[in-house]
């Protein structure tokens, strides 16, 4: 059995590389999601419970700086 090494950046378990993000179920709920919060990483689910939509993290302008906004939510269905 072969022995692959994690190198997508995400964690994976290893000291030091920082949380393993989850893209398969929600990690963030808040009352008014889109424009009050910022999604800590692009793929990043979410729930606005006000409204009763969820959201994906994803970067609504790609010209503009690194950090994500608070308006970097999109609405899934």
């Amino acid at each position: 059995m072969a022995t692959v090494a994690e190198a997508s950046g995400n964690g994976g378990g290893r000291t030091g590389s920082g949380p393993e993000n989850e893209y398969s179920r929600v990690s963030v709920v808040a009352s008014a999601l889109h424009g009050t919060t910022v999604p800590g990483y692009v793929g990043q689910l979410g729930t606005d419970t006000t409204a009763d939509q969820n959201y994906i993290g994803q970067r609504a302008d790609v010209t503009s700086t690194a950090a994500l906004a608070n308006t970097d939510w999109a609405k899934t269905d």
